[in-house]
C-alpha cells in the first residue's frame, strides 16, 4: 500500500478529481472542494491545482470547507473561490451553557 499523499498537494488533488471523474463516469464535477487546508503550507498548491482543474474544464466550481479567513485570503489570491462550507457540528453543545 503506498504512503497518502498530503490531501492539499498538487497530485493528491488531482489523483483524486481524475479517480472521480472515472467512478462517476462524467466528464466533469459541478463542485470541487478543499474539506481541510492540511497542511496549511500546501494550500496554495492544492488551490492552484483545483484552479487547473477548472480552467481545464474537470470542474465547473471550486470551494473550501473548514478554512478560516486568513487561509480564504490566501486562496482568493490564486483564483476566486465559489463556495465555503463551514464547520458542523453534530454534537448537540446547547445543555454545556446551563
Amino acid at each position: 500500500m503506498e504512503p497518502l499523499e498530503p490531501a492539499s498537494r498538487a497530485a493528491s488533488i488531482r489523483k483524486e478529481c481524475e479517480d472521480s471523474l472515472r467512478r462517476l463516469q462524467a466528464d466533469v464535477i459541478d463542485l470541487y472542494q478543499i474539506h481541510w487546508p492540511e497542511p496549511d503550507n500546501d494550500l496554495e498548491e492544492g488551490w492552484t491545482e483545483l484552479a487547473r482543474l477548472k480552467q481545464e474544464g474537470k470542474v465547473r466550481h471550486i470551494g473550501v470547507s473548514n478554512f478560516d479567513v486568513p487561509q480564504m485570503k490566501r486562496a482568493q489570491g490564486i483564483a476566486p473561490i465559489t463556495s465555503l462550507q463551514p464547520p458542523i457540528h453534530f454534537f448537540p453543545t446547547h445543555f454545556l451553557n446551563s
